[in-house]
């Protein structure tokens, strides 16, 4: 079960950074009911499917963080310049980064996720 495997994912990671992923699953499952959401051990991460748009994104908890990997980042529109681009140097990813102490907000989550559904279902 999903949920089971979320929680084994989380585990080993202080509980300000299980929260913080906690969250972000939370307003993503919100934003995008229709999802198909799994978890990837081998990446570290919990991954979200649309059934149109293909991948959307991937939550990926750290020691010190969240990242939240949109799959169409470069293509978003951030006005408050809140994404960041990876380590790996990707042409296509960006991330938003949550630290301990950051709030969630579901509305910018629903909003870089319905942007980047309606940019992936165009491909």
């Amino acid at each position: 079960m999903v949920e089971d495997d979320i929680e084994e994912l989380l585990s080993g990671h202080p509980e300000e950074v299980r929260r913080l992923a906690a969250a972000v699953i939370a307003a993503l499952r919100e934003s995008v009911p229709e999802a198909i959401v799994k978890v990837a051990p081998g990446w570290h991460s919990v991954n979200f499917r649309h059934p149109v748009a293909g991948y959307l994104c991937g939550v990926f908890p750290g020691n010190d963080r969240v990242d939240v990997a949109l799959e169409a980042g470069v293509l978003l529109s951030d006005p408050e310049g809140r994404l960041e681009p990876g380590a790996t140097g990707s042409k296509r990813v960006r991330y938003l980064r949550f630290r301990p102490g950051d709030r969630v907000d579901p509305a910018v989550l629903d909003t870089l996720v319905q942007e980047s559904i309606a940019i992936l279902s165009r491909r």
